[in-house]
């Protein structure tokens, strides 16, 4: 370095080190101009846009850029400058000119040159550009910042429809909304963007973005409303725990009616399933579910259209329709049954009884399996009605219709009996009430609304119910009996004793398929007004093909409930009852997804939650009382989102649970393992 350029340095090294002084003391001005004589154009352009000079903050900041060329621009503003900078590609320096002029969409876009999305989503957004603010902001991971800027665009645009006839922002508006939908939903605030979503049209992109969100039921509901069930069909496969009436109503939109009605029946929706078949022109199987649900008029016509004129003639019959019916036997060629209705005709006769059995002989054995082949007994009815122990003997004829085959144990009010229907050549259970005492009129009550409750209740999931009688022949006076469907199988209480401890436990997969298929039938008992009131292990029948819960005998509906509960007690088991049941409370369905949280528990656990209680009455307290201990300390493989749904069933709040039993088997349906 020569002599004169380290003289320079140094004069101008003094020079902006006073201009910094100046500057910290606050003398912008003076720091201004030292800085401009020390070089430093681009510290002087500072200066002078915070003295509010614009002339020398662009001279200034050209001359940083352009050096001697700035002079050739004269009198130039902010922005201009800005302009000629940016087209040179100095883009930083252009930036500082464009803040000075207020020059924000310009500012942006040279922020986006120089990669920082950020900072364009907010020169953006002083540009009131809301939707490429937006862009931008969710381009550099700022979610909720796009969401602001969302709800700015979607408001000009709601004040432009306002000022607007001709609608011609609406589907603008639709798109603004959708993205505000997604990115609620990705930030977790799920009741927003529902709100959005209900408060807009149905629409092909609110559809995606439900299915995109994994939302697969909410997404079918809105393909459905815009007629395009084709693009809900994969979304079958995809989601295959979505609400069976709603995949049933996509599949028979497609022309799969076959497929919905079979899978209608098998949740027990007889009704929805017939229409399902009707619409597959599957006639037969048609019939076959109005009749299970009590429509034998609809039976009757199905059959007809299928070809089956004897078939529908005895349907017309069982409708109460002896003319139809005559009139379709004469068309099948049938003859017999035409002077009489169906169930008028004279029964077929009874087998040759053999000899009746003295009390010293044993019964004959007779086969457990039921069903026509393997249970038709040829026994005699025995003139011995019940046993020393009090119960009904083997062989005894009930009713004149009923075999007793051999007892199956002890029901809540009496014993349990297999028996055969020689009427329709079945095997059945029966339930009998054979104790006389002091309370056998309100144990008979609590029998009877049994069987009215039961028999309005026709679901896969719940034990079907027949008839009711009243023991005859020597029991006269001492009691009733029901006849009700034969399970073979077990109860959920001796898979229990199986698997007590939580090592051997259900797998969770297996768990999950028969709390559904309880809160299916549950669903439908509260639909038709009734609680169960005892749900427990022993009360949950596992049969081969499915789950089935017994033993409404306790349950209440408001037509039977009148004078049929002592002062005081509180039906129900210490150990499964919900605190609103404890504390005498009206209660819903949510009384029964307590129990089942209960039930839930001790599954997973192998235990009750408060088996540790040293009472019945610390029991009852501790349901009114205390929290259950945390499921994970004894399972602690359990996933978290089991636990959540275990937690919000056993909320001592029945508001805290889930509305209903649908609402629970949708969340659990969810639930990873």
């Amino acid at each position: 370095m020569t002599g004169k350029s380290k003289l320079v340095a140094f004069l101008t090294g003094d020079t902006l080190a006073r201009a910094e002084a100046l500057s910290r003391e606050g003398k912008r001005k003076e720091a201004m101009e030292l800085f401009a004589k020390g070089g430093n154009f681009t510290r002087a352009a500072r200066l002078a846009a915070h003295l509010g000079d614009e002339p020398a903050a662009v001279r200034f900041s050209l001359q940083a850029v352009l050096g001697d060329g700035a002079g050739a621009y004269g009198e130039t503003t902010a922005l201009q400058a800005g302009e000629i900078l940016a087209t040179a590609g100095h883009h930083k320096e252009a930036l500082f000119l464009f803040e000075l002029g207020g020059g924000w969409a310009q500012a942006a876009r040279s922020a986006l040159k120089l990669k920082q999305e950020g900072r364009a989503a907010r020169y953006y957004e002083k540009a009131r550009q809301w939707e490429r603010a937006a862009l931008y902001h969710r381009r550099a991971g700022a979610k909720a910042d796009a969401l602001r800027a969302l709800e700015h665009h979607a408001r000009y645009l709601q004040e432009e429809l306002r000022g607007n006839r001709d609608g011609g922002n609406a589907s603008h508006l639709l798109e603004t909304d959708m993205e505000r939908a997604e990115l609620l939903l990705e930030l977790g605030r799920e009741d927003e963007a529902q709100a959005i979503l209900d408060a807009s049209p149905p629409s092909l992109q609110g559809a995606q973005l439900l299915e995109r969100r994994g939302r697969g039921e909410a997404a079918l509901k809105m393909y459905l409303a815009l007629e395009d069930p084709r693009r809900a069909l994969p979304l079958l496969k995809t989601f295959p725990h979505i609400n069976v009436k709603l995949a049933a109503k996509v599949l028979v939109a497609c022309g799969h009616g076959a497929e919905a009605g079979r899978r209608l029946a098998a949740k027990g929706w007889s009704l929805d399933a017939a229409e399902a078949f009707e619409s597959a022109r599957r006639w037969k199987e048609a019939a076959q579910a109005w009749r299970s649900g009590r429509q034998p008029d609809r039976a009757a016509k199905a059959l007809e259209k299928a070809g089956d004129l004897a078939g529908a003639a005895a349907l017309w019959a069982e409708a109460g329709e002896p003319k139809k019916a005559a009139l379709l036997y004469r068309k099948a060629g049938v003859t017999s049954g035409l002077s009489k209705p169906p169930e008028e005709a004279p029964r077929k006769p009874e087998p040759a009884s053999a000899p009746a059995p003295t009390p010293q002989v044993a019964a004959p054995s007779v086969p457990q399996t039921p069903g026509l082949a393997a249970t038709r007994p040829d026994l005699a009815a025995t003139s011995i009605p019940h046993t020393p122990g009090g119960g009904l003997a083997i062989g005894y004829m009930l009713a004149g219709r009923y075999q007793i085959l051999g007892d199956l144990g002890r029901g809540g009010m009496g014993r349990v009996y297999r028996a055969f229907d020689r009427e329709v050549e079945d095997a059945v259970a029966i339930k009998t009430l054979l104790r006389a005492g002091p309370d056998q009129k309100q144990e008979e009550a609590r029998l009877l609304r049994e069987v009215q409750i039961c028999r309005k209740l026709t679901h896969p999931n719940i034990v079907r119910v027949f008839d009711l009688g009243r023991l005859d022949g020597e029991l006269q006076g001492q009691g009733l009996f029901v006849t009700m469907e034969l399970l073979e199988g077990e109860p959920l209480s001796d898979r229990l004793e199986a698997s007590a401890e939580p090592a051997e436990a259900l797998p969770l997969e297996q768990l999950r398929k028969i709390l559904l298929e309880v809160l299916a039938g549950l669903a439908e008992a509260h639909q038709q007004g009734v609680v169960h009131r005892d749900l427990k292990p022993s009360n949950i029948f596992l049969t081969p093909q499915r789950v089935k819960i017994l033993d409404f005998g306790i349950a209440r509906m408001a037509a039977f409930e009148e004078g049929l509960t002592q002062t005081g007690l509180v039906p129900g088991s210490p150990h499964y009852m919900s605190p609103e049941q404890l504390r005498g409370a009206e209660l819903d369905g949510r009384s029964d997804l307590y129990s089942l949280g209960v039930v839930a528990y001790t599954l997973l656990a192998g235990h009750e939650p408060f088996i540790a209680a040293p009472s019945v009455g610390e029991v009852l307290l501790a349901h009114l009382q205390k929290e259950p201990p945390r499921i994970r300390e004894t399972r602690s493989d359990l996933p978290p989102g089991w636990a959540s749904w275990l937690d919000r069933l056993l909320a001592k709040d029945p508001g805290a649970r889930f509305p209903d039993a649908d609402a629970a088997a949708e969340a659990l349906r969810d639930l990873t393992h």
